[in-house]
């Protein structure tokens, strides 16, 4: 007969021999779940890009409800006075131009599985949300995701690219 303490190891060894392959198991059927669900969302995206751009619809709650990635359009002017600066964030190169300004959509690789968001360490920088106050409706402002500027650039008026005035 064995020791006790010996069949406590065993028993413990045993119980961790069967949840690593559970734990593998259940972590692949979740990748394979969020791999679809990425692929839809992609799809999504691809569907509504080249549509035509809509007008901000007059009521908040309508425009809760409009479906992700739709394009609006908006006159108005953009506030840098009361800009939120987000960071430091590093550039990621699949989406923004390594050597501009703003959220672009490049892709560099012709190969899609080679398109990981891979982030540069010496590229460091903000994210830029402003106010836009809207032309049609006194008092009333979005927030507008600017996109990503590099470090020496956070003030508004170092930026030479993505100033619009009343438009």
């Amino acid at each position: 007969m064995l020791p006790t303490s010996s069949k406590k190891r065993r028993t413990w060894v045993t119980y961790s021999l069967l949840v690593l392959p559970a734990t593998a198991f259940a972590l692949g059927y979740w990748q394979i779940h969020r791999r679809r669900w990425k692929i839809d969302l992609i799809g999504k995206l691809n569907a509504r890009i080249p549509a035509k751009p809509i007008q901000l619809p007059k009521n908040v709650d309508s425009s809760i409800q409009l479906p992700e990635f739709t394009h609006i359009s908006v006159r108005g002017c953009f506030d840098h006075s009361r800009e939120v600066v987000i960071g430091p964030r590093s550039l990621i190169e699949d989406f923004i131009p390594s050597k501009g300004y703003g959220s672009e959509w490049v892709v560099r690789s012709p190969n899609k599985y080679m398109q990981a968001n891979m982030a540069r360490p010496s590229a460091s920088g903000y994210f830029i949300v402003t106010p836009f106050f809207l032309e049609d409706r006194p008092g009333t402002s979005i927030l507008v995701n600017r996109g990503w500027v590099p470090y020496g650039a956070r003030d508004p008026t170092i930026r030479p690219n993505g100033q619009v005035i009343n438009d």
